[in-house]
């Protein structure tokens, strides 16, 4: 068991390359190691505990900074002393954040912060902000039906999605057991059924335990008409 945590404190950092970009654009003026490190290079399972990690924050007057490759990877390695970052291009990189004029006009970059399967909804918990870069919107599909974007095949924690627009988290998530209220006048009959689409408010597709599938309406209670 010694000889185990030995080993374990011991082990080498991982040593993901920076993002090769001289420019690099940030939410919010906060700085996060997956904004500026290429998390692809690292194990799958490892990536979600580095994504969010915050290693620096800009100015208040949103001045861009401008720093050494070799000061990026320090204060990478500072805020995760698990990560090396290795240069992964050359010159000095400029962080900076959009103003809030700017704002309104643009759409994020984003990143999977969790596995995604093809299909789902691309919403605020399982995505999260990344450093803009070319490609990516190919792993991404807007839904006008349903307001949302969606994964257009199964996607990794740190798939990189462009510029998306993201919504809030669902109501529920597909596979969620819910209740279905059904009328018949006053008569009330409750059934378990689940959901087979995310929702967020609207009219979702549910099986019941006969598996009969039909769209039903959420609400505090999913409710749908007598089956």
């Amino acid at each position: 068991m010694i000889f185990a945590i030995i080993a374990t404190a011991l082990a080498a950092p991982l040593t993901p390359p920076l993002f090769a970009a001289p420019r690099i654009e940030v939410a919010n003026g906060i700085v996060r190691v997956g904004d500026v490190v290429d998390l692809l290079a690292i194990p799958t399972a490892r990536r979600p505990g580095f994504f969010r990690r915050v290693i620096a924050r800009l100015p208040s007057d949103r001045t861009p900074v401008t720093m050494s490759r070799a000061a990026l990877m320090l204060l990478v390695h500072r805020a995760v002393p698990a990560l090396a970052p290795s240069a992964g291009g050359r010159g000095p990189v400029t962080l900076y954040t959009r103003r809030s004029s700017d704002a309104a006009l643009r759409r994020d970059c984003m990143m999977t912060t969790a596995a995604v399967a093809q299909g789902v909804a691309l919403t605020a918990d399982v995505v999260g902000p990344i450093a803009c870069r070319n490609g990516g919107s190919a792993a991404a599909l807007f839904d006008r039906q349903a307001n949302v974007a969606r994964a257009t095949r199964d996607l990794a924690v740190g798939a990189y999605l462009g510029r998306i627009m993201v919504s809030g988290a669902p109501l529920i998530r597909k596979g969620a057991s819910l209740n279905l209220v059904s009328t018949v006048g006053p008569v009330r009959i409750d059934r378990v059924v689940t959901a087979l689409q995310d929702g967020r408010g609207k009219r979702v597709f549910v099986r019941d335990q006969d598996g009969h599938v039909f769209a039903a309406r959420l609400e505090s209670s999913v409710e749908g008409p007598a089956k």
